[in-house]
């Protein structure tokens, strides 16, 4: 298992994955969801990126770090390596990252329709702070101390 920072040549990896694991919510929501189609050539420059990489990238997390708490903008495991607990040892991988830059939480956000979601993230010991629309979608806002 590889866990490394991403470069501009993993994009393409990523826009695949993006597009496999969310495209099921279409339906359920309506719309494409928000983290559907990122900016992954901004966040690679301007924001921390980590892939699971094992000969091809399998899963990525979008971590955004600016003037207050760590947001955890976007992670998604490829549909096709569901199973492996990918996700959960990529959130370990983050949650060692930012306790070494000197942070005690972090938070993000999912769709309310995103049900599974809601479920893991409780799972991994996420709570939920808030819930309210944001950018026309409606979200459910969790947070973990570190």
């Amino acid at each position: 298992m590889t866990v490394r920072l991403a470069g501009p040549g993993d994009i393409p990896a990523m826009q695949e994955i993006a597009v496999r694991a969310y495209a099921p919510y279409i339906a359920r929501m309506g719309q494409e969801p928000a983290p559907m189609r990122p900016d992954f050539a901004g966040h690679t420059a301007n924001d921390t990126v980590f892939v699971w990489d094992e000969g091809e990238v399998q899963a990525y997390a979008v971590i955004i770090i600016g003037d207050g708490e760590p947001l955890l903008d976007n992670i998604a495991v490829d549909p096709r390596a569901q199973g492996q607990r990918l996700g959960s040892k990529l959130l370990s991988h983050i949650e060692v990252y930012l306790r070494d830059k000197g942070f005690s939480a972090y938070s993000l956000y999912t769709n309310v329709h995103m049900t599974e979601n809601i479920a893991w993230y409780i799972r991994a010991g996420f709570t939920e702070s808030s819930c309210g629309m944001q950018d026309g979608f409606e979200r459910v806002f969790f947070r973990k101390a570190l």
